[in-house]
C-alpha cells in the first residue's frame, strides 16, 4: 500500500528512469521502472503495451530527439491504496539545445515489491 511516504520512494524511482534513460541505458530504464504489461500513451500514436515495446518506442525517440536531458517534475501525488498517481510537467532537452515542455499523468503500482509505472500519459506544451 502506498501512504504519504510514497513520494520519496516514486521520487527516487523517477530519477532513476530519467538517469537511465538520458545515459542511453533504455532497457535497464524501462525494466526497472515499467511494469509488464505497461501502457504508454504518447501523443499521436496508439498506445503502446508491454516492456518491450515500450523500450523499442524510447530508442526510437531518443534517436530522433537526440535527447540530452530529461526532466520529470511533481505537481501532485495522491496514493491510492496499491497504486498511486501523479500529475507533473516535463522538460526535454535535445542536442541543439532546444527546450520543449509538456505535462504528464503517470499511475504507478507495486510490482515485485517496486513501484512501477502501469499507466504513462503525456502531452507537449503547458
Amino acid at each position: 500500500r502506498y501512504d504519504l511516504g510514497a513520494a520519496d520512494i516514486i521520487t527516487a524511482a523517477r530519477l532513476r528512469f530519467t538517469t537511465l534513460l538520458v545515459a542511453g541505458e533504455v532497457r535497464g530504464a524501462v525494466e526497472s521502472t515499467y511494469t509488464a504489461a505497461a501502457r504508454m500513451m504518447p501523443p499521436e500514436v496508439p498506445a503502446i503495451v508491454g516492456r518491450d515495446a515500450i523500450v523499442a518506442y524510447w530508442l526510437r525517440t531518443i534517436q530522433v530527439l537526440q535527447l540530452t536531458a530529461l526532466d520529470l517534475e511533481t505537481v501532485e501525488l495522491h496514493p491510492l491504496g496499491d497504486r498511486a498517481y501523479e500529475i507533473g510537467r516535463a522538460t526535454v532537452v535535445d542536442a541543439t539545445g532546444e527546450r520543449t515542455t509538456g505535462k504528464y499523468v503517470l499511475i504507478w503500482r507495486d510490482e515485485d515489491g517496486a513501484p512501477r509505472i502501469d499507466v504513462d500519459i503525456w502531452n507537449i506544451g503547458s
